[in-house]
């Protein structure tokens, strides 16, 4: 009779012990795939940023050369100024 019921305690420690690891499991994945969404948002910023520095270095080109005001001229007679 007391075998019986130390094992099935065992048994049940058994199953517990399987239940806990799969959580855990479960767990890790998780955390692993929160930390990779947060690694490619951090490279998709650093990429969006790098972008913006570059149009802001072209816009200040053009900004830097003002168009003479013949051209300014002709384009405003032309309508596409």
């Amino acid at each position: 009779m007391w075998t019986l019921i130390v094992a099935r305690a065992a048994e049940l420690a058994l199953a517990l012990l399987a239940a806990l690891k799969s959580v855990a499991n479960a767990v890790l994945q998780w955390q692993a795939i929160q930390f990779g969404r947060s690694a490619g948002k951090a490279e998709s910023d650093a990429a969006h940023a790098q972008a913006a520095r570059q149009a802001e270095e072209r816009m200040q080109e053009i900004a830097d050369r003002p168009i003479a005001r013949e051209e300014l001229v002709r384009r405003l007679e032309e309508g596409s100024a």
